[in-house]
């Protein structure tokens, strides 16, 4: 069956979340396909604030005629505060990004893997760069920061997770000791004057030039991180695997806060953030169910609510990090 041709972008304002209101909102991408096409897929990567206001919501789309690929590209929409498109543009080949940050002035930065585009406020291409090529090794990026004087990743060199840091062009400033030899670092975010970061089953705090501060690893996987997120009062909070932890700074060790996590999504999608009033949201869905895709808990463990919304179908979460 034929999919819509439409995104669904539940953004969840924060005030909303405190009062109960959210809007939905959908877009329509059928007529990017420049040829025949009789079948398409899509997908929601990343929403950030947009330079001006508003919101800049980062897609994926494709679509096949047959068994023959038609068109595929990344699609970007700047929203304003209602979700009511301000424009539309296309760029960034065949593959998604896996996360986007900006300057907040004039600037875009997307990520992909071992790729960065630079794009203009009105998402104009300036320049693209290939990591292997300007530092003359690989690496396999997944997250990303910007601070003043460059951009701080997640990923991997080889088969070893690490945080690096590069300037504008992609040339490395820093790069952390390896964390983890088995999968890549998922996260990075910023913590007091440094970096923590994790990936599936080690955390990590890196202090402003990449130097490790310590690591917890888990010798046993009774867990699996999928992202971190850290409070105003820089209290840290991981998403794993049906469970929700604190970490304790001081001790260097997991406080489970909450297990049996409901409706836990298996993918690489599962992301966890905070809410104003000081709870704790994660995402938890799959794309073939269409129950409860939001989840709330207090930083005591306590369930708040879990939300499902009137869509389409069952929403999809992409594979951005943002």
């Amino acid at each position: 069956m034929k999919k819509h041709l439409l995104f669904t972008l539940l953004l969840l304002i924060s005030l909303g979340l405190l009062v109960g209101q959210t809007w939905i909102r959908y877009y329509p991408f059928g007529d990017l396909c420049p040829g025949p096409s009789d079948n398409a897929s899509s997908e929601a990567c990343n929403v950030i604030p947009a330079i001006g206001g508003g919101y800049l919501l980062q897609g994926y789309v494709e679509f096949v005629y047959g068994d023959i690929p038609a068109y595929a590209n990344n699609v970007f929409w700047k929203l304003d505060e209602n979700g009511d498109i301000v424009w539309r543009r296309t760029g960034g080949g065949n593959f998604p990004f896996n996360s986007i940050v900006s300057n907040g002035i004039d600037r875009y930065y997307c990520l992909r893997y071992d790729e960065m585009f630079v794009f203009d406020g009105e998402m104009n291409m300036i320049a693209q760069y290939i990591f292997g090529t300007v530092n003359g090794f690989s690496a396999s990026l997944y997250d990303m920061q910007y601070v003043d004087d460059g951009l701080v990743f997640a990923g991997r060199i080889g088969s070893q997770a690490v945080v690096l840091k590069t300037d504008f062009q992609f040339n490395v400033i820093w790069q952390s000791d390896p964390f983890w030899t088995m999968s890549q670092a998922r996260s990075v975010e910023p913590f007091g004057n440094g970096w923590v970061s994790l990936s599936m089953r080690v955390f990590t705090e890196i202090n402003a030039v990449g130097d490790t501060l310590w690591t917890y690893y888990d010798p046993v996987n009774y867990t699996s991180f999928w992202d971190c997120t850290v409070a105003t009062d820089n209290s840290i909070y991981l998403l794993g695997f049906h469970k929700l932890w604190e970490m304790d700074t001081t001790e260097h060790n997991l406080q489970l806060i909450a297990d049996y996590l409901p409706e836990f999504d298996m993918d690489w999608h599962g992301s966890i953030d905070m809410l104003p009033n000081g709870n704790i949201v994660y995402t938890g869905s799959n794309s073939s169910y269409t129950g409860p895709i939001l989840h709330c808990y207090s930083p005591d463990g306590v369930h708040q609510w879990s939300r499902s919304y009137n869509t389409f179908g069952a929403i999809y979460f992409g594979t951005g990090s943002k």
